[in-house]
């Protein structure tokens, strides 16, 4: 087996005496592969921590674009005047049209897969602003 010679001072051998419990040779053996081992595993850690600093960025960057698509999006959208306009346009429609051609219109529209969407409320005032 290899050696391995350092210089120390009598202090420092009296020292490393004490501690070592008598087997100098094993207790610098040990704590020099032991402190490799940890600069290893920091050095480990440290890969780590800029992958995930990385992975953060990227996390933030996503989160940044679904925002301001997000943003776009809710400028490019219908004012509200407009909005009402159709609501409007739809409800008096909806007057104006016989039971009948509702009813096929509704079917239709079940007959694609999108969802019918007219509840008791409107079916209500529409009666009573028939009569």
């Amino acid at each position: 087996m290899p050696q391995v010679n350092f210089r120390i001072s009598e202090a420092e051998k009296e020292r490393l005496e004490a501690v070592s419990g008598g087997n100098i040779s094993a207790y610098c053996r040990d704590a020099a592969l032991s402190q490799i081992c940890l600069d290893s595993q920091i050095e480990r850690l440290a890969d780590r921590q800029s992958a995930t600093e990385r992975q953060l960025a990227e996390i933030a960057r996503v989160m940044k674009d679904r925002d301001q698509k997000r943003e776009d999006a809710a400028e490019t959208g219908m004012p509200e005047e407009l909005v009402s306009c159709i609501f409007e346009t739809l409800y008096l429609l909806r007057l104006a049209t016989p039971r009948m051609q509702l009813d096929q219109a509704r079917s239709a529209i079940e007959r694609l897969g999108l969802p019918y969407v007219y509840n008791k409320d409107i079916a209500d005032l529409v009666d009573r602003t028939r009569r």
